[in-house]
């Protein structure tokens, strides 16, 4: 049996939603199933928050250092340290350390703006000093294009599709989204709602944790019109639930080819009625449902992401 660590700012287990949680959520999983001991570390357990008025630098940035310091001063006894992005800023050079990048600020900062430059050097230092995991093709050449760093591997996400599937309803025209802010494209689905067809419904997702599955397998379509993405969760999740996606091509789907099982992807920015237009014709399909689901089931699965992940972990 091997200890391993994964460091990330909050943790689904504490109710925090999001992709990164749940990411780590999973990881712990497949490590521990594996037989392996792993202890998740977060703000939330570090056991001196007034040091944080000490540390230069952006909050979240300085948390992270203070946060992978403190669990650095024990590295040498984790086979492995997994950290989020700049959260193992404070991992000492010699820790066994690996990074992953679900999305770089600095990609962030190209699509959409509003990043201050101090998180941009502080995410750019930790990825130069270890190993990188890349969670999509996007976010290596994300990587390789912002910080000239290659990523060693690439892991998408998945899901556990017994928990995310289809519930048989007899189709309609739900739609639910998970954006709220710009960069997930929550003005973009204001947008497409006001010029929907009135018999269509557009909802968010709106879930306690744990009660994702039923929302999403109660929908007819999920609109992802994000500007910026890693590998959403949020995507992957509705098609194990065989709901389509209308989506735009950032994250996985930049280096995945068009898959019709998907739905409808669109560019970044394309107009209203382009949106609307494909939402129509993926809530006519009856076909949508099944497809859906199949490439989940090809794609996107727990098992194939803790098969990935553990051959890293053991490379």
């Amino acid at each position: 049996m091997k200890r391993y660590a994964i460091i990330t700012h909050v943790r689904r287990e504490d109710g925090y939603a999001g992709g990164v949680p749940k990411w780590a959520w999973y990881l712990k999983r497949a490590i521990s199933e594996a037989g392996h001991e792993v202890q998740h570390f977060t703000w939330a357990d570090y056991p001196r928050p007034d040091d944080l008025k000490e540390l230069a630098g952006p909050p979240e940035a300085a948390m992270g250092f203070a946060l992978s310091a403190w669990v650095g001063r024990e590295a040498h006894q984790y086979r492995w340290i997994v950290a989020d992005g700049f959260w193992g800023s404070g991992l000492p050079d010699d820790a066994p350390a690996i990074i992953v990048a679900h999305g770089l600020w600095a990609g962030y900062q190209a699509a959409v703006g509003g990043v201050p430059e101090p998180y941009l050097a502080a995410q750019a230092a930790v990825y130069r000093r270890f190993p990188v995991i890349a969670v999509s093709q996007s976010a290596a050449n994300d990587l390789q294009y912002h910080h000239q760093v290659r990523a060693s591997a690439v892991v998408p996400n998945g899901v556990d599709l017994e928990l995310y599937k289809p519930d048989g309803h007899a189709r309609g025209r739900l739609i639910r989204h998970a954006c709220l802010g710009r960069a997930k494209g929550g003005d973009t689905v204001e947008r497409i709602a006001r010029s929907l067809n009135g018999s269509a419904q557009i909802e968010y997702l709106d879930a306690a944790i744990g009660c994702e599955p039923g929302r999403f397998a109660a929908a007819d379509a999920c609109l992802h019109p994000s500007r910026y993405e890693g590998d959403s969760y949020a995507c992957l999740e509705a098609l194990a639930c065989g709901v389509p996606l209308v989506y735009s091509f950032v994250g996985r789907w930049v280096g995945d080819p068009e898959d019709p099982r998907i739905g409808r992807g669109l560019q970044v920015g394309s107009p209203i009625t382009a949106w609307v237009e494909a939402l129509e014709a993926v809530l006519a399909d009856p076909e949508a449902p099944a497809r859906a689901r199949q490439y989940a089931e090809e794609r996107a699965s727990y098992q194939q992401f803790a098969e990935r992940w553990l051959k890293v972990l053991e490379a």
